[in-house]
């Protein structure tokens, strides 16, 4: 290769926190994938399963929005990833729960993909391996900012749109915040013909970010994160039911359907007495202390989170009713609850 051909196939180094410290990609012995928040950007990525098809080793299993599950090497307890999991989600620091894994990948400094097997370096569930969002942090530098806007038009179905911004404010020199919002509202294609309903499979999602920076000394400092969002499917998206399904001509004795055939994907469709529906909603507030000693470091880090989800979908056909009037609802609402704690010192020495 020529000199400036050298010069432009290189890549400015990785830096990854996988092992509770900051080394260099090339340098950590663990099997790790790094993607960028500039390259999420570039390529549109905004949820984990958009570009989990570029990790060697990992596997989505597609539920719909909100309920997709990953597993790495194979290293699930089901072919749904339900029940006890062997992949763990955190933001930055903190471990996110079941179902909480599908936050958009906005204003990301970027996606740690850590395969397994382990359990040392993380807790509960990371078994197989672990997903890490790691935010952009707020800077004292200047104040910054940038918004996207993306309009979609869907064959055979509707228009949707997504908007996304971030701005950055120091306040002081040692004192900044970091805002993030967004909203998307993605279209739907699905009909369902038991409603006589088109394009029901939507997806609307409101959410944002606030984050506080504070340097107390040079040793020391200080960051709090809050983070809101919420998430409205329908269609009976996630909730691990495949919404795209076989479809027959009802029939009145409440027997099995005479004339199943399998779904048109150019035209999909499903048959449901109503149209269903899942919401998730979901709040964490996250704080860190750092000091930095002679020797080691010390991290104090502690962590709130409420989730709610409702599932609305018709139960009816578990039933053997097809006849498109005889409604049989199932509404599964549910809370969660959960507060975390964990005091970690790491050497600096070799």
């Amino acid at each position: 290769q020529t000199e400036s051909a050298t010069e432009q196939s290189k890549i400015d180094e990785i830096i990854v926190t996988a092992t509770k410290r900051e080394t260099s990609l090339q340098d950590t012995s663990l099997s790790v994938s790094a993607i960028s928040g500039a390259d999420l950007g570039k390529l549109g990525i905004t949820s984990f399963d958009q570009i989990m098809a570029t990790v060697p080793g990992a596997t989505v299993i597609e539920a719909g929005p909100g309920a997709s599950r990953v597993s790495f090497r194979g290293i699930a307890t089901g072919s749904n990833v339900v029940g006890n999991k062997t992949t763990s989600t955190y933001i930055d620091e903190f471990p996110l729960s079941l179902g909480d894994i599908d936050i958009k990948l906005v204003d990301m400094a970027r996606l740690e993909v850590l395969k397994g097997p382990q359990g040392t370096l993380y807790g509960q569930s990371a078994m197989g391996g672990v997903m890490r969002y790691i935010t952009n942090k707020p800077n004292f530098d200047a104040v910054s900012g940038g918004f996207d806007l993306t309009t979609e038009s869907v064959a055979d179905g509707e228009t949707g749109y997504r908007g996304q911004g971030y701005i950055n404010a120091p306040l002081s020199e040692n004192l900044a915040v970091r805002a993030v919002f967004y909203q998307y509202d993605n279209a739907g294609f699905i009909d369902n013909l038991g409603t006589n309903t088109k394009d029901v499979n939507t997806e609307e999602v409101t959410g944002g970010r606030l984050a506080l920076r504070w340097a107390i000394s040079d040793q020391s400092e200080f960051n709090l994160l809050y983070l809101n969002q919420s998430q409205e499917l329908g269609g009976g998206q996630g909730n691990d039911f495949q919404t795209a399904s076989s479809t027959f001509t009802p029939v009145q004795d409440n027997s099995v359907p005479t004339d199943i055939r399998p779904p048109n994907l150019e035209d999909p469709t499903f048959r449901s007495n109503v149209n269903p529906s899942v919401d998730h909603d979901f709040e964490v507030l996250n704080a860190k202390l750092d000091v930095n000693f002679d020797g080691f470091d010390l991290s104090l880090m502690g962590a709130t989170k409420e989730r709610k989800r409702t599932i609305v979908f018709d139960a009816g056909l578990w039933f053997g009713i097809y006849d498109d009037i005889t409604v049989s609802l199932d509404n599964k609402p549910s809370e969660f609850d959960t507060n975390t704690f964990e005091a970690r010192l790491v050497s600096t020495d070799d």
